[in-house]
């Protein structure tokens, strides 16, 4: 019998021996068929094969069919997911069980893995995913080509701040077609990027007209690892243009004067549209540095655990997370560790400057003000330049660009002197948006601002560095004493230069002669042209300016001191205040009083010039406790929710006037189980306190995840002096949803809610078995207005189940309720059924009746990272942020199983941020999982990215940031790296144990001023550290009852890591156990758990085989 597709595929290897030498397992689209060779192809195949020959002739003729398949697609593909195109080309069709058995044995000759989907095998999507990418929608507006050059442009800052290319292709996911928004996809476009930056770091081909030509002369194999047909001129001079990309963004990073590491901001305009400025929003891009030095006062913090909370003005815009410092007692210095680089913030009032708090216990320890970033529209000219398809701010000042256009928004009374522009839409407030393409000239007031394009000189920028007010103030800036004016990277601003103030000259430096001044400043940089360089109106007080608040006391009225104002002009502007005011010698003291029955909630402040004075808001003195919302405005309910803490103070006054302490006690409330609490000491105070609730809002969370109750509470108790001042209840959500008909829904609530917010309640609903399926559940109106109820829809009868949930932008959050369908079918037992996928388990999931079927698609999901279970979890993680992970039993049972949870971390690409929610949410504990677990996951990750055939840039690239996730979840990870890359004990370097002692010193030293170290691990935990078998220097570590639960922690944790011990082995109650570890690690985790931890995992793994440390 003659085999012509034998014949075929030896010719074929022989063509290109370096390339095609050995069918090592990469994928089809790596051999790199040409024209002619598809074209044989396809006229060998069109003879149908004949099914009776034998096993060599079906395996020859399978592999050309599968290779054939995967070129169609890289080359033909026009968006029709079908066999029907295979067959038009070839003639003929063959049976299913005949196409599917060619699959089948052609990935195993070509050693290629079949994937799979949701309902099985996928024999078509196999061979797709194969091709790598369709070549007629890459060089088309499908979206591929735009998301290239998008990764190009952000690749340096991505990969300066951790985040994966996977990632950001996802985040643009919305330009590709449907069925290509997936992993898969994400890979192959994030290995495209990563292949063209290493081409033009490593070879110089800025002076080549033809770079493809230059680099089949230097690297013949380079077109391998392109998933497109570079054999088509199309697809050179794509190529081409996207090395010069590469290029021009590889020789930007390496001129770039502005280092991604200094705290620094970003803006974006998002038009949405090509220009659309009826539809827009600013998002702005916030970068850290990695460690961030506090000036705080060491002896008023309670650990070395800080919530980083960015705040626009003065109102919470995004969490940023978790961060621990490392805290120098002698030298009063705390310097703060960040894990991630970058945050992006959707804007709501531009035009506030934007600061990132430290909080600890509700108390803001420090603020840092992120410079440029309040946006000025509609009182400044502020512009945007294009680079990259993206309008970037520029300035809001004159400026130069290399660009030929800028898009500005220019205040209702400016004037245009000169330029080209055209006009792009007018907004509310006056102001309008404009479009120049040439140089201009604006005034604006008495003002002159140049706008100068296609310059190549980069201007300087200034900064306003001085100590910046905590107070609750207007404007929202305010420094005490005169900040200076400085420029980046060269310190006082040019000769040439002016600056004025208040429309007065002054000279530079700054000197403070006058420290008693207080009112509004408008700080003027002027070029020498008397152009506008910059301007920023802030608020000044004295240096040294306070205040303290006492509350009333009998006859004796509440008042205020307020320190270094003396013969300040001060003003309350409240009619419903009376108020006196006298000097001390302690400063000046103002008694208020209610004017009316109803106690005011805040007293104003007028400070310094009466024409231009700071604004100071502050709660009114009262005793007891009292909450107090964003808008000032008093909170009466003691029922909330999680989202309801969002802008809530607790305000606490006493009326004795000396230092005292209040405890928030934090309690579960649950139908079953123990209760669990947790004690919060507040700092001491003499007369008044503010705390924000919302930045306890993880503590309440880790509380919740003690069990699995959805419905139980978290009850806060105030008390101060031994007397309960108030009592709060926390519940995951605000209201539960209940059918009350075969056609309607009804919310009820766990607390009275206003009616305005009722009408913006919007509810969704998924479907389980593809979590990208959804439908809107309809509102019920009655008269134009919301009824609280919603329409069973037919939708809801059809497939199911259904899990209905309120939506991100929705006021109220409801309870998520799980709909099943009147016609679902009857309940079978598990062991009948055929599931192959985590959708179809999610599916037919019954807690009782099928309580395993979940349990094993993730078990089986550890052995294959090409198992569709993956795709259902990332969709989920992507599209439903905002639904707790509890929500979803997928979740919980990845957590219950450590390998696959550890997986999911490098194949999900999990960051820092989503660890710690898993941490809160599902009370997982990072050191639980063993150090062999990481290596098993490593090893199996790695091997996964190879299979894949991936550029090896990116396997490195993608490997290094897995490891930075994992230095912020494993402990001591830093140690511990090089045996998780190998697994090699001699690897392993730790510190000597004769290190503990004098560790243990250091850690008493810094902690000598804290009253309250977390104890309650400390008799067990020793208990169990004297029944091993270590030495008596460990053994005998802790030389007091009060410290054994910290210093005892982090070795019992690397006897668990190591897989020497369980949790169980404390005989402590489970979920109590969990939060107490927690707590008990983040007082010094830094200094002393982390590296404690590391020591003995290092130890006890070399101890393990035998190896000398």
């Amino acid at each position: 019998m003659t085999n012509p597709a034998r014949a075929w595929l030896a010719e074929f290897r022989l063509m290109n021996l370096d390339l095609r030498r050995s069918l090592d397992g990469r994928p089809l689209y790596s051999y790199q068929v040409t024209q002619s060779e598809y074209q044989q192809l396809k006229m060998i195949l069109q003879k149908k094969p004949n099914m009776s020959g034998n096993s060599i002739y079906l395996t020859d003729w399978a592999a050309c069919f599968c290779l054939y398949v995967a070129e169609n697609f890289r080359r033909e593909y026009e968006a029709n997911w079908s066999w029907d195109p295979i067959w038009k080309n070839l003639g003929y069709e063959l049976p299913v069980q005949d196409y599917q058995r060619f699959v089948e044995l052609g990935l195993k000759k070509w050693n290629r893995p079949m994937r799979y989907f949701a309902k099985g095998r996928n024999f078509l999507g196999s061979l797709f995913a194969e091709g790598g990418l369709p070549w007629l929608l890459v060089q088309t507006g499908h979206g591929f080509g735009v998301l290239v050059r998008k990764g190009l442009a952000e690749y340096y800052n991505t990969k300066a701040v951790g985040q994966p290319l996977t990632l950001l292709m996802s985040d643009y996911a919305s330009r590709l077609p449907q069925s290509f928004r997936n992993l898969e996809t994400y890979q192959l476009l994030a290995g495209i990027i990563e292949q063209l930056i290493y081409l033009v770091e490593n070879y110089p081909i800025q002076d080549q007209e033809d770079p493809a030509a230059y680099l089949d002369q230097k690297k013949s194999t380079w077109r391998s690892e392109f998933p497109i047909p570079l054999d088509e001129q199309n697809a050179r001079n794509l190529i081409n243009e996207w090395l010069k990309s590469a290029n021009e963004q590889h020789r930007l990073q390496t001129q770039k004067s502005k280092d991604i590491q200094l705290l620094s901001c970003s803006h974006l305009l998002n038009t949405f549209d090509d220009l659309d400025v009826n539809n827009w929003n600013i998002q702005t891009s916030v970068y850290l540095p990695k460690k961030i030095e506090l000036s705080i006062d060491c002896a008023h913090l309670t650990s070395t655990r800080f919530e980083l909370v960015f705040y626009e003005g003065e109102r919470i815009i995004k969490k940023a997370g978790v961060a621990y410092a490392e805290i120098d007692q002698q030298n009063n210095k705390v310097v703060v560790s960040i894990l991630s680089q970058k945050f992006d913030l959707t804007r709501d009032a531009v035009n506030e400057p934007v600061k990132l708090c430290f909080f600890q216990s509700g108390i803001n320890r420090h603020s840092v003000l992120i410079d440029d970033s309040a946006l000025m529209l509609g009182q400044l000219p502020v512009i945007f330049e294009c680079k990259n398809d993206e309008w970037l701010f520029l300035r809001q000042a004159s400026c130069k660009t290399q660009g030929n256009m800028v898009c500005v928004n220019i205040p209702a009374d400016s004037k245009i002197i000169f330029g080209d522009y055209s006009v792009l839409g007018k907004l509310a407030d006056g102001s309008q948006w404009i479009k120049f393409t040439s140089d201009a000239t604006l005034v604006i007031d008495s003002d002159r601002y140049r706008i100068r394009l296609q310059q190549n000189i980069n201007e300087a920028n200034f900064r306003i560095v001085g100590q910046v007010c905590l107070y609750n103030t207007v404007p929202p800036l305010v420094y005490y004493g005169l900040p200076q004016v400085r420029i980046d990277d060269q310190g006082d601003i040019p000769s040439h230069w002016s600056v004025e103030m208040n429309g007065k000259p002054i000279i530079l430096p700054i000197r403070q002669r006058n420290d008693g001044f207080a009112g509004l400043v408008d700080y003027r940089i002027l070029g020498e042209e008397k152009e506008n360089l910059g301007r920023q109106r802030f608020g000044v007080l004295p240096v040294g300016f306070s205040i303290t608040s006492y509350t009333s006391s009998g006859r004796v009225p509440a008042k205020l001191i307020i320190k270094q104002a003396q013969a300040l002009p001060i003003s309350i502007v409240q009619n419903d205040i009376v108020s006196s005011k006298i000097e001390t010698t302690e400063g000046v003291e103002i008694n208020i009083t209610p004017k009316y029955d109803s106690r005011p909630t805040i007293v104003t402040l007028l400070i310094g010039s009466p024409n231009a004075p700071v604004r100071i808001i502050l709660p009114y003195p009262h005793e007891g406790a009292e909450l107090i919302n964003e808008h000032q405005i008093r909170v009466n309910s003691t029922e909330l929710s999680l989202d309801e803490l969002l802008g809530l103070s607790l305000n606490i006054n006493t009326a004795n006037q000396i230092q005292q302490k209040a405890i928030l006690q934090i309690s579960l409330i649950r139908s079953t189980g123990s209760t669990i609490k947790r004690s919060f000491v507040t700092d001491s105070y003499q007369s008044a306190i503010s705390i924000s609730l919302f930045n306890y809002q993880e503590e309440i969370i880790q509380l919740l995840s003690a069990g699995e109750d959805q419905d139980a509470y978290v009850q806060i108790c105030i008390i101060q002096s031994g007397k309960l001042l108030k009592q709060l209840n926390i519940r995951r959500y605000q209201s539960v949803l209940k059918k009350v008909s075969s056609q309607r829904f009804r919310l009820e609530y766990a607390a009275l809610k206003e009616q305005q917010e009722q009408e913006n309640i919007q509810l969704r609903a998924l479907l389980l078995s593809n979590p990208k399926q959804q439908i809107d559940i309809p509102t019920i109106y009655s008269h134009g207005a919301a009824t609280g109820e919603f329409e069973v829809s037919a939708d809801l009868e059809r497939d199911g189940p259904w899990l209905i949930f309120s939506t991100h932008d929705s006021t109220t959050r409801i309870r998520p309720f799980l709909y099943i369908s009147a016609n679902e079918y009857p309940i079978e037992p598990e062991a009948l059924l055929n599931v192959k996928s985590l959708h179809r388990a999610a599916e037919l999931f019954h807690p009782i009746y099928r309580p395993n079927l979940i349990k094993q698609q993730i078990t089986a999901m550890a052995t294959n990272l090409s198992n569709s279970g993956w795709q259902y979890l990332f969709d989920l993680k992507t599209d439903y942020q905002h639904l707790a992970l509890s929500t979803f039993e997928v979740w919980r049972e990845l957590v219950r199983q450590p390998l696959s949870l550890a997986l999911g971390l490098f194949k999900l690409e999990f960051d820092y941020f989503f660890c710690e929610r898993i941490q809160q949410e599902l009370a997982v504990l990072w050191d639980t999982i063993s150090i062999q677990v990481w290596v098993t996951a490593y090893a199996q990750f790695k091997s996964w990215l190879v299979e894949q055939g991936l550029p090896d840039v990116l396997i490195a690239q993608v490997l290094a940031n897995r490891e930075q996730t994992l230095h912020g979840v494993v402990s001591g990870f830093e140690f511990i790296k090089p045996y998780l890359q190998a697994p090699i004990p001699e690897k392993l370097q730790p510190a000597p144990l004769q290190a503990l002692p004098f560790w243990y010193q250091n850690m008493r030293h810094r902690n000598a001023q804290e009253k309250y170290w977390p104890n309650d691990l400390g008799e067990p935990i020793k208990n169990w550290i004297l029944q091993q078998d270590l030495p008596h220097a460990i053994k005998n570590l802790s030389l007091t009852e009060e410290t054994d639960a910290v210093t005892y922690l982090p070795i019992f944790m690397a006897f668990v890591s190591t897989e020497r011990a369980t949790l169980r082995d404390l005989n402590f109650p489970s979920q109590h156990l969990k939060f107490q570890i927690s707590l008990t690690a983040d007082f010094d985790r830094v200094a002393w758990y982390s590296p404690v931890h590391a020591l003995m995992v290092c130890y006890l793994l070399a101890e393990s085989q035998h190896v000398t440390c």
